[in-house]
């Protein structure tokens, strides 16, 4: 039996036909503006004969809805981390949304569609590579043949924070661990890595883009076997190390936990090329383009994006479509 702290929205002809009604009216309440630049960029998407899922960490707070409205073909597994403990300690809040990961990937190890996409559950967040920080375009944008390709893709190309080099793991690395969410990351990464991969050697230097939204492949995540990521999800379960703490180590360990090398950071102007089909972007850093600037705050503004940073109004819809 499913825990019952998920929740599946799947694609459908129902869903289909309410979310072209819903997208045909522009709300400034609900931040979602007209509906054409999605349908117009999955067009493309659509001739793929690939099946898509995300699984998606959230608290029953948060508003998914924008998922299964804006991307009605893939099917979203909504896991909520905040109900009462004593429904299942597997969904204790340890590693932010590592153990929601971990736990999607082992119920479903032999039922995966061909894509897996983790995600965040807010549709706008600082992290989200794109200019107005909306999730719903840059999965719209996501160039679904290049992930099955590579097998593992960051959903994140500019390099602040994560590259060219975020961990050194042998830099300071004799100290004691600790539960402090203050103390570096470096030694508690070399020796965490050693207990969760015995058969790697601890890299010398980790870099890859923030923050712990990617999409791969069943076949990448089946090169691993179900028991081995129970081990994990073990270790997570068992470390007295704490959620921020455990939440960092994993957000640098994805990667590699998923065949990729220590250190992955492409340039900015190749990664969005490759990964979103932006093949035009000037970019004058090899970390960012001049489009997706970094975010001036860790927290959008109330009421974002139809209210900017100084708290003025602007059209959305227009910037949508830029």
């Amino acid at each position: 039996m499913r825990p019952s702290r998920r929740l599946k929205y799947c694609g459908g002809l129902t869903v289909g036909l309410t979310t072209i009604i819903f997208l045909l009216k522009s709300s400034t309440d609900s931040g979602v503006s007209s509906g054409q630049w999605y349908r117009s960029h999955h067009l493309e998407q659509d001739t793929l004969s690939l099946s898509i899922g995300t699984v998606v960490a959230a608290q029953s707070s948060d508003d998914t809805e924008w998922l299964s409205t804006l991307l009605p073909a893939w099917n979203h597994t909504i896991y909520l981390t905040d109900q009462p403990r004593n429904m299942s300690s597997t969904f204790a809040g340890k590693g932010h949304e590592a153990l929601v990961y971990l736990n999607h990937v082992i119920e479903e190890y032999d039922f995966l569609p061909d894509i897996v996409i983790f995600l965040h559950a807010k549709r706008y967040q600082w992290h989200n590579d794109d200019p107005l920080y909306d999730n719903a375009r840059v999965l719209s944008r996501l160039q679904l043949d290049y992930v099955q390709r590579q097998g593992y893709v960051n959903l994140r190309c500019s390099w602040r924070p994560g590259c060219p080099s975020e961990i050194k793991p042998f830099k300071d690395a004799l100290g004691p661990l600790s539960n402090e969410y203050g103390i570096r990351t470096a030694p508690l990464y070399a020796r965490a890595f050693k207990q969760l991969f015995p058969e790697l050697e601890v890299p010398a230097d980790v870099g890859v883009p923030c923050c712990a939204q990617f999409a791969v492949t069943k076949a990448r995540i089946q090169q691993r076997s179900k028991d081995n990521y129970k081990t994990l999800r073990q270790w997570l379960l068992d470390t007295d190390l704490g959620d921020n703490i455990t939440g960092r180590l994993f957000e640098y360990m994805w990667h590699i936990m998923l065949g990729e090398k220590a250190t992955i950071c492409p340039t900015a102007k190749d990664c969005y090329c490759r990964t979103y089909g932006l093949c035009n972007l000037a970019c004058h850093e090899s970390g960012a383009c001049d489009s997706h600037p970094f975010p001036k705050y860790s927290n959008l503004p109330e009421g974002w994006p139809w209210y900017d940073w100084d708290g003025e109004w602007q059209n959305a819809t227009l910037l949508e479509q830029g």
